[in-house]
């Protein structure tokens, strides 16, 4: 069942090569609102290239190479798709988040359990090192030095019983604090600040084709949790927005037109109805088609995304 949890997690697929396209690929859907959003997804990067995170400067995209025979490694690449650079082995573990300092988080789950990952850190250019935290998908707001600025996942050892929580600490292990109890939660993520923590919560044990669950917000000051939008479909990753205001997330077996989609979407921070960005048709790109950790540019223009099915990275112009 923790296998299946990890999978489940991180919605891990592998691919790679550099490859730069100005061409809308022409069985992709991009949609606008109120003339505020561009009408093109760009394609950055192809073949075994996953889970993309905009690095904090905003001059490089950071994400997990998967090579033949030796496994994935962490590389960086610049927003175009050049300059592909070597960061890290990925011994260290999943590529997690990444500190407004520049540091990169990594959770080890390949070899241990979702309570005992090991959490490094580096910046490009140093060795990861392994800080005293434990846990699975880490998610930080602010400087790597700063106190209760780390969220995990941690499993109450019942899967089918008490589900999981969500805790809170820091780089160096400070006593942790459970926030969040007794629930089914994805990787959890903060805004900019640290007030708010987003996460999707399964209404029961996800380990069903679609899995309905609610897109919630966590206000830090307050311990209050509000549900913001409900799905019948899989929510998978989310992002805030640099400002706060909205959140991206990706969504598969979405009914739009009469068919199953995988499609990345956007919603206010408050609630409200969400609206379609981009939109994948189930059978066009083979038997599944899903997007996956959408990350966005610090200047809230552009939203980098993977495309689980061909694993290549795409990003879309989401503000002029």
């Amino acid at each position: 069942m923790k296998k299946l949890l990890i999978i489940l997690l991180m919605v891990v697929t592998f691919t790679f090569f550099i490859t730069c396209s100005d061409d809308k690929l022409e069985n992709i859907k991009i949609y606008g609102l109120e003339g505020k959003f561009a009408y093109y997804s760009y394609k950055i990067f192809n073949e075994l290239a996953t889970s993309p995170m905009w690095y904090y400067d905003g001059n490089s995209i950071i994400f997990q190479y998967w090579i033949v025979e030796h496994g994935f490694d962490i590389y960086s690449i610049d927003p175009e798709g050049g300059n592909l650079t070597y960061l890290t082995s990925g011994e260290y573990g999943f590529l997690s988040d990444i500190s407004s300092d520049g540091y990169i988080l990594l959770f080890n789950s390949f070899e241990y359990s979702m309570n005992d990952s090991p959490i490094y850190y580096f910046k490009p250019g140093s060795e990861p090192i392994l800080s005293e935290l434990k846990g699975t998908s880490p998610t930080i707001y602010g400087n790597i030095s700063q106190k209760y600025n780390i969220a995990y996942l941690y499993d109450n050892d019942n899967d089918e019983g008490n589900g999981w929580s969500i805790y809170l600490s820091d780089i160096n292990c400070s006593k942790p604090e459970e926030i969040r109890s007794n629930g089914y939660y994805s990787r959890p993520d903060f805004n900019s600040i640290g007030d708010l923590l987003s996460y999707v919560k399964y209404r029961e044990y996800p380990d069903k084709e679609v899995n309905p669950c609610d897109l919630c917000i966590y206000d830090m000051n307050n311990g209050e949790e509000k549900v913001i939008y409900s799905s019948n479909y899989d929510i998978h990753h989310r992002s805030f927005s640099p400002d706060g205001n909205l959140i991206t997330f990706s969504m598969s077996g979405y009914d739009f037109n009469n068919k199953t989609e995988a499609s990345l979407w956007l919603i206010n921070t408050c609630g409200g109805k969400p609206w379609i960005a981009v939109n994948y048709p189930y059978k066009s790109l083979g038997s599944y088609a899903g997007i996956a950790r959408p990350s966005w540019s610090p200047d809230g223009k552009w939203i980098v995304y993977w495309i689980a099915c061909e694993d290549e990275l795409w990003k879309v112009r989401v503000f002029d």
